[in-house]
């Protein structure tokens, strides 16, 4: 008995390391099978999250997050989701908070890093942003993808010089982008660099000469510098078969005076027959916008002429010679600026022909037949504007215009009221239309109610000029000291222009202060050259006879008839060689 309890003994000594090593076998054993089921009901409360969020069910998803969190604290791919949905959710501390917990479990996952500083910039921390890229960079790769998005945050946090450090990176990563070259140029430029800046769009250029922007650049900078000839000389080298290189040699030659030059590459554009009518629109425009006053109208004007006969049924063509004559109607002799005014007016009018629904050019039309007193075409077009734009109260003002001076006062007045009801809370339009009303009820005779009209007119808190100018007009006759008030009482802006200051010369005339006028409005002439019209020299003419120039009066009422916009006596004034 003794014995076997010896033995029993024993053998429990032998046995009992193997038992213990069985007994932790079996507990690893059971630990392993119990975080793998621990990890698969996570990865499903995951699944589950993703559906709800799939859905835009972001608290459920949530709920599903922290469940899964609960199962698998380091399950760094919930907190990124979390991260995720508490973005879109605009919490973006607390998706700060998940989005580093992330990186905290797994530091070499890029789109983490990338999540957290989108989140940092929707909290508005741009140095929080940069952290994360600083993070990303030391502990990730891969992240080629997103150099845009950190030069950026590094440019704008001031940190210039890791940007350009960055860029270099970019551009060796990505050697035919030439965003890069270009933003690496912006940032040196940012940062006083100029030379450096120069010298990057310089090697962009010689690596993308057919890219327009980083030609535009290049150009831009060193007209800036004043550096003309040399980027003249580079753009020589690449012209050949780049149109933008050539249109920008155009502007080159233009600003340094090289006039053959200019003409020369201009007429190279007109005479490719593969560039179309926008690159040959933009090479007058380079010539006529540089400088108007080149000696080049003539030059100009054909290069138009033969646009619109290539391209007669483009509307980009004749909008584009609406502008050019416009430009050129900018000149000193009145003759000659009433020429290019028409020619533009043509253009416009073809223009809505082409392009109906082009608002402003309807507008630019009816607005110079209103000041030209064509009185039937400004009726008969307005009326057409309107059958297009039926909603637009000013096209009732043309029309009522119109109207009033082919003496069709009721359609006038049916008009004008029609435009004032749909005015709306338009304090200037309302404006324009009372002075317009005003001006119906003194074709009526009505002086009283006119004025009526016309005090309310100009009492708006915002006044239109016309209504001023109308109401100044009708006073320098009848109360020429109240005329001169008015004109004075909006003095800023207003007396600044030519037909203001013709108003308030003929109201001194009607103060019998002849020797005044004459000097305020040969004064306002010279002032004014480019303002020069039939109305301004028919008021300067009717001074010239008071004064008792009458050969002289004749000359300029017969240089305003040519010129247009005048009153109806002014014939009968030339007739008669007299004004009373």
């Amino acid at each position: 008995m003794k014995n076997r309890i010896i033995i029993s003994f024993i053998l429990a000594v032998a046995l009992s390391p193997s038992l213990a090593a069985y007994q932790q076998a079996e507990e690893q054993k059971l630990e392993k099978e119990a975080s793998a089921y621990e990890k698969a009901n996570a990865e499903f409360v995951m699944i589950e999250a993703e559906k709800f969020f799939l859905l835009e069910d972001y608290e459920r998803a949530l709920a599903f997050l922290d469940q899964s969190l609960s199962t698998d604290p380091k399950n760094h791919a919930a907190y990124f989701k979390k991260a995720e949905v508490l973005g879109i959710q605009e919490k973006y501390e607390e998706g700060l908070e998940a989005i580093t917990k992330a990186i905290e479990i797994q530091p070499d996952n890029k789109f983490y890093y990338i999540l957290g500083a989108q989140l940092a910039k929707q909290n508005e921390s741009l140095e929080d942003a940069k952290r994360f890229y600083d993070m990303l960079q030391t502990n990730a790769s891969g992240y080629e993808a997103y150099y845009a998005e950190i030069i950026d945050t590094y440019q704008q946090t001031g940190n210039n010089s890791d940007a350009i450090t960055l860029a270099d990176k970019a551009i060796a990563a990505y050697p035919n982008a030439p965003e890069f070259y270009l933003k690496k140029a912006e940032i040196e430029l940012i940062s006083g660099q100029t030379e450096s800046a120069t010298q990057t769009l310089s090697e962009g250029l010689n690596k993308f000469p057919q890219d327009d922007i980083v030609l535009q650049q290049y150009v831009e900078l060193m007209s800036f510098q004043g550096k003309l000839p040399e980027a003249t000389a580079q753009l020589e080298q690449i012209q050949t078969n780049n149109t933008k290189a050539t249109l920008l040699l155009i502007d080159l030659y233009t600003q340094q005076g090289e006039t053959e030059k200019v003409k020369s590459s201009i007429n190279m554009v007109f005479e490719d027959d593969e560039l179309g009518a926008d690159a040959k629109a933009l090479a007058i425009g380079y010539l006529i916008f540089n400088d108007a006053e080149t000696g080049n109208e003539n030059f100009i004007d054909s290069l138009q002429q033969v646009l619109q006969t290539s391209y007669p049924a483009s509307a980009m063509v004749f909008e584009n010679g609406g502008l050019i004559y416009s430009r050129l109607a900018f000149n000193p002799d009145p003759t000659v600026r009433k020429a290019y005014q028409e020619k533009a007016i043509a253009n416009y009018k073809k223009l809505t022909q082409l392009n109906p629904g082009d608002f402003a050019g309807w507008n630019k039309v009816l607005s110079y037949e209103y000041n030209q007193k064509l009185w039937e075409d400004l009726t008969n077009d307005a009326d057409e504007a309107l059958s297009l734009f039926p909603n637009q109260a000013i096209f009732y003002y043309f029309l009522s215009a119109g109207q009033l001076g082919a003496g069709e006062i009721d359609d006038a007045e049916d008009n004008a009221t029609q435009a004032l009801r749909m005015s709306g809370s338009n304090q200037q339009l309302q404006s324009l239309l009372n002075a317009q009303l005003g001006l119906i009820q003194l074709a009526r005779n009505n002086a009283t109610q006119a004025e009526t009209y016309f005090e309310k007119s100009v009492g708006f808190n915002t006044v239109h000029e016309e209504a001023i100018l109308s109401y100044a007009n009708y006073l320098s006759e009848s109360e020429p000291q109240k005329a001169l008030e008015l004109l004075n009482g909006f003095a800023e802006g207003i007396n600044q222009k030519l037909r203001a200051v013709s108003i308030q010369a003929k109201a001194l005339l009607n103060q019998n202060n002849t020797a005044q006028s004459k000097s305020t409005m040969e004064t306002a002439l010279a002032q004014f050259p480019n303002e020069v019209d039939g109305a301004s020299l028919e008021i300067y003419g009717d001074i010239l006879f008071k004064a008792g120039q009458t050969n002289e009066a004749l000359f300029q009422w017969q240089k305003a008839l040519t010129l247009g916009g005048t009153s109806d006596k002014l014939e009968e004034k030339i007739a008669n060689k007299a004004y009373n």
